[in-house]
């Protein structure tokens, strides 16, 4: 029965309100003094409940002989208040965006992930966005770590026809998986020299977002700090390096 009651609480009802209905569910059509007994409460709280369920339309009334008797609607309602439940919230989660997002409530959020499935919700995070993707990364090592989730992840960014640069550590093996059709339309990647620059995570810049993914072994976690100013500082210095990147391109 306890599960039920959690059910129940989940969609709105208080446990009163669960163990009430229930027990008209249990014994019919009856008086509010037999509901009571059923689900061993007070009469006078039964009562109170019985004509809160009526108006939340769970419960209907019968009038017999002078006596006001209860009858649960079927569980078929249920589904029907939760469905109300969630348009009405769906309805109003625009207007608590647009509350959100107005100047001076703005703050730099910090979301923390971590192990395999952590680090698919980081990188199933930048696919979201429509704007091109920055990165600077070591990208045979971002292989040899994630490998199938960085293949499926490639194969996800060619088909959002997402423009990207990439600024990469040199590795033959890195430079060979691109040359040999992995890379796609949109994307650029900058091979620099891995003896000048090795790059122990993984950082993304799109949208007002960045997000960052250790490429240590050891180290199996991700994070995202959507903040428009740091995303904005992040792609400045990634211009800066895109174009300083050039002279130091492994050949």
């Amino acid at each position: 029965m306890y599960p039920v009651i959690q059910t129940l609480n989940e969609i709105g009802l208080t446990d009163e309100e669960a163990k009430v209905y229930l027990a008209c569910l249990s014994v019919g059509t009856n008086p509010a003094s037999t509901i009571a007994r059923s689900c061993d409460l007070k009469r006078e709280t039964c009562n109170y409940t019985l004509k809160k369920l009526v108006s939340k339309g769970l419960v209907s009334t019968i009038f017999r002989e002078g006596a006001t008797f209860y009858t649960a609607e079927p569980p078929e309602k249920l589904v029907t208040m939760a469905e109300s439940r969630l348009l009405t919230i769906t309805k109003t989660v625009p207007l608590l965006q647009q509350m959100m997002n107005q100047k001076g409530n703005k703050q730099a959020k910090v979301k923390m992930y971590q192990g395999t499935a952590g680090i698919e919700t980081v990188m199933e995070d930048v696919l979201k966005s429509p704007g091109e993707a920055l990165a600077y990364t070591n990208l045979w090592a971002m292989l040899a770590i994630f490998g199938d989730q960085v293949t499926e992840f490639r194969k996800k960014r060619k088909q959002s026809q997402v423009s990207s640069r990439t600024i990469s550590t040199y590795s033959p093996e890195a430079k060979s998986y691109v040359t040999g059709g992995t890379l796609f339309e949109w994307e650029q990647i900058l091979f620099v020299n891995n003896q000048e620059f090795i790059f122990g995570s993984d950082v993304l810049i799109y949208g007002d977002k960045v997000a960052i993914i250790s490429l240590e072994k050891d180290e199996s976690y991700g994070f995202i700090v959507e903040s428009a100013s740091f995303a904005r500082t992040q792609r400045a210095i990634f211009d800066l390096a895109w174009i300083g990147g050039n002279m130091f391109v492994a050949q």
